[in-house]
């Protein structure tokens, strides 16, 4: 009787602790995505199936480097101000409050209208969007893959 109420107990416990678990799990996801962040990776309808092929540009420049690019799908990972630029990352001022943006020797840089820059073409005060991946463990710090530079809004003289 007395061990019978110790496997339960123990499997009571084991069964709480996969609980917090899996909720630990889901409160993860949803802080990197949000709510409606894009849904799971693979499962985006525009999202492309092949991958580059060899002698491909770098990124996701076009091989003419002529043609507007394709835009990932969904959202940006981050929109913002730029504080200041570096060779490897971007400063953001986002309404999250300040974010890095690492920068990579394969990161594309275009206007929304579909004009290739460099990083250099790139000034305190740009309005961006970039998109990419968020590495390391706090969350705070986006590895570029694309950043499109978005012209603000023209101010009312009155």
């Amino acid at each position: 009787m007395v061990i019978n109420r110790w496997l339960l107990i123990s499997g009571i416990v084991l069964l709480i602790g996969m609980l917090v678990v899996c909720a630990f799990a889901v409160g993860v996801f949803i802080g990197e995505r949000g709510w409606t962040g894009g849904g799971l990776p693979g499962l985006r309808q525009n999202e492309p199936q092949n991958a580059p092929q060899d002698g491909a540009p770098p990124g996701n420049a076009p091989a003419d480097g002529q043609r507007p690019p394709i835009l990932p799908p969904g959202e940006p990972q981050l929109v913002g101000l730029i504080r200041y630029t570096t060779e490897k990352t971007l400063e953001l001022a986002t309404q999250g409050g300040p974010r890095q943006v690492l920068i990579t020797d394969r990161t594309d840089y275009w206007t929304k209208e579909g004009e290739m820059l460099q990083l250099q073409d790139l000034i305190t005060g740009d309005l961006v969007a970039v998109f990419g991946q968020y590495v390391g463990g706090d969350g705070t710090q986006l590895q570029a893959d694309m950043v499109v530079r978005i012209p603000r809004p023209p101010k009312d003289d009155q």
